[in-house]
């Protein structure tokens, strides 16, 4: 949308254009996060390894990380998850799994805003893994976690499974970037 300035065509957008794609970007981090407590309640894989989780959550952290233009859309997608989370529909039976969302999107963001600009899929990947790493640490300090799992595996394999999933979330957030015909 375009406005009028003193007779000549100005291609900035109108400040309603703005807000509503303000907006439109919000309801998107919402709805990411919303889908990633769906997909963690709904999808109980018996895996029994620690982190598997991370697979699709770092996915849909770093996917709203590159496709929605903002520095802190993770954290707003990680806020949205915490606060769905909190809904007692789920059956999270863990107190701090809100607590985790929001660790997890605020470390990633903040990992991803450290990083260079020039590889934006591998920072991701890189601060995904780190992050799903550290936020993976805080249920198991807070209780009886893992079934005895080694705090050494137990790392591993949150940085493992968080590293795959933020890699294949950035590299369909840039696919979208991409198609979108926007800078990452």
């Amino acid at each position: 949308m375009t406005k009028t300035v003193i007779g000549a065509l100005s291609t900035a957008p109108s400040s309603k254009a703005t807000e509503t794609t303000k907006a439109r970007w919000l309801l998107y981090c919402l709805g990411l996060g919303a889908a990633g407590v769906a997909l963690h309640a709904g999808v109980r894989l018996p895996l029994h390894v620690p982190g598997h989780h991370g697979l699709e959550w770092m996915a849909l952290l770093a996917f709203a990380r590159l496709a929605v233009p903002g520095r802190w859309a993770a954290t707003g997608t990680g806020t949205a998850a915490a606060a769905v989370a909190y809904l007692p529909i789920w059956g999270f039976h863990d107190p701090f799994a809100p607590l985790v969302y929001l660790s997890a999107a605020v470390v990633f963001d903040a990992l991803c805003l450290l990083g260079a600009r020039r590889a934006p899929r591998l920072v991701s990947a890189a601060a995904g893994g780190l992050a799903f790493t550290v936020a993976g640490f805080i249920p198991f300090l807070a209780g009886p976690h893992g079934g005895g799992v080694s705090p050494a595996l137990w790392a591993w394999a949150h940085f493992a499974f968080g590293l795959t999933g933020a890699w294949v979330g950035a590299q369909a957030g840039s696919w979208a970037v991409r198609r979108a015909g926007r800078e990452p």
